[in-house]
């Protein structure tokens, strides 16, 4: 098994880094990282730290792909949506 990509500690799950209505696209892309329950559970539990790991799978993806793709695929640029929300 994999390492938790938050913690180092042996990974017990994975974690789509963007979830919910996107959570086949992200799987559909290697948006997914291994997790332990610990980590897993905070990530699911603060919208913070799930918000901060949404903004980062997007740059990865863009990094690879394009914008137009991310916005094309997940339908949502969660870079501006937090940008605003967190003013």
């Amino acid at each position: 098994m994999s390492v938790c990509f938050f913690c180092g500690k042996e990974a017990e799950t994975i974690h789509e880094l963007i979830g919910g209505i996107n959570r086949l696209t992200s799987i559909k892309h290697g948006l997914c990282v291994g997790a332990c329950l610990i980590c897993h559970r905070k990530l699911e539990d603060n919208e913070k730290i799930k918000q901060k790991y949404q903004v980062f799978a997007q740059e990865k993806f863009e990094e690879k792909y394009s914008h137009d793709l991310f916005m094309q695929e997940f339908k949502m640029d969660y870079k501006i949506k937090y940008e605003r929300r967190n003013k």
